[in-house]
């Protein structure tokens, strides 16, 4: 069930909250507000305990709260609350011990659905008008990575789905295809026997494969760096149909643009995706696809490929080179 508490509202007995997790941040929002904190007596699975963090003999602060979770409801309630604090706190800081990262995810979880990209100046802009307390870039940033896990899931259990994700898609979506490598996870020096390493991933979509029969005879390839928590580079391959549109054609994510890699890459595109003849092949000028593409059993050369070069690569690199933006533009116009 929802939790009956609203930010800026008293705690009460018979207060009711869907999980533990919500007390906690009900909680923390709560001494926030009135710039206090409290420590924790008990906590278990189904009991949550805390009081006025200066309490002893010389400070009998009424701030108690007893919250269990009912077996009936399966929801947490509050049985016994003392009340608000009595003491003075005698120091103010601009950041607060229990504006933790896990209270700062829950907080901007919808800011993540909207923008997962979204900076982390605005996560602690955020923060501040909503608690007034300011954060560090550090705890912002961590709580950015426990949001976009609550929203998107684990680093860690993405990976481990990977191939039953596309197994399920190759077993629905006809035609479709895909490939995962692993290398041997070593703990110690021993190879262990129930854990494999992530090494690189190929997909493509039947759908798209059987789209590509109708489109231009163009493929062009890309790559592009990952920032998560596991870094490498997707690689991606892409066509045009009649109008201009992009038709995506294949995937990969591996360790970087190696020419390993863009070989296994650019073999696989020819025979998993198309063994058509004629194709132009675009792409930068990186060296390693160069070298992959002059190997001749991968099927890139003429007449089963013709390998040319992205213009608006070559502008970016003439304009990097004599920082002259109209002169890049002027380049670009050369062969529209």
């Amino acid at each position: 069930m929802p939790s009956t508490f609203n930010v800026g509202q008293e705690l009460y007995v018979g207060m009711e909250f869907d999980s533990k997790d919500a007390v906690k941040n009900a909680v923390k929002q709560y001494v926030m507000r009135v710039h206090q904190s409290f420590k924790v007596v008990e906590s278990k699975w189904d009991k949550y305990v805390i009081c006025c963090l200066n309490r002893n003999a010389d400070c009998p602060c009424l701030f108690y709260m007893r919250a269990i979770l009912s077996k009936k409801t399966d929801s947490w309630k509050v049985t016994q609350w003392g009340g608000p604090h009595t003491c003075l706190n005698m120091t103010m800081t601009q950041d607060h011990e229990k504006l933790d990262s896990n209270l700062i995810a829950s907080c901007v979880v919808g800011m993540i659905r909207e923008d997962p990209s979204i900076k982390i100046s605005l996560i602690q802009e955020r923060i501040n008008s909503q608690f007034a307390y300011k954060v560090s870039y550090k705890k912002a940033w961590l709580a950015k990575q426990k949001a976009i896990a609550i929203e998107y899931g684990d680093w860690d259990e993405s990976y481990a789905k990977l191939s039953s994700w596309l197994t399920h898609m190759q077993n629905h979506s006809p035609g479709s295809y895909f490939q995962i490598l692993h290398d041997d996870f070593i703990v110690g020096n021993t190879i262990s026997r129930e854990h494999r390493q992530f090494h690189r991933v190929f997909w493509t979509f039947g759908q798209c494969k059987e789209a590509f029969k109708y489109c231009k005879p163009i493929i062009q390839v890309d790559g592009t760096h990952l920032y998560g928590k596991y870094r490498g580079t997707l690689l991606m391959a892409t066509s045009q149909d009649g109008n201009g549109g992009v038709l995506p054609l294949a995937f990969a994510v591996v360790e970087g643009e190696t020419l390993t890699a863009w070989s296994w890459f650019l073999a696989h595109l020819r025979e998993h995706v198309t063994d058509k003849n004629g194709i132009c092949l675009i792409s930068d000028r990186h060296a390693s696809i160069k070298s992959a593409v002059a190997n001749e059993a991968l099927g890139w050369q003429p007449p089963h490929g013709y390998h040319v070069y992205c213009v608006r690569h070559i502008a970016s690199n003439f304009n990097r080179k004599f920082n002259n933006a109209k002169h890049k533009e002027m380049l670009k116009k050369l062969v529209e």
